[in-house]
């Protein structure tokens, strides 16, 4: 549900704009993925997260209001403004 729930609000902002991948630590690529993404936070990544820019945004599954005003923001930035 909460996975759906991102995709949705990622999908109203494009999938060129923003994408969404899915880690599932139960299999041995998703726990590769894992490691790799939070070496690259360079913190410890609480199970579910949110990582927007390689960086942790929520720890836990936030509201689809905060999930789109973090993409505004990470966007904007993108787009220079």
């Amino acid at each position: 549900m909460a996975i759906e729930a991102t995709r949705e609000v990622a999908a109203e902002f494009g999938q060129a704009a923003v994408k969404v991948e899915v880690v599932t630590l139960k299999e041995p690529e998703g726990a590769a993925r894992y490691r790799e993404l939070r070496r690259r936070a360079g913190e410890h990544l609480p199970v579910p997260s949110v990582l927007v820019e390689g960086a942790l945004a929520f720890s836990t599954i936030p509201e689809p209001d905060e999930l789109r005003e973090v993409f505004r923001r990470a966007l904007s930035k993108e787009a220079g403004g």
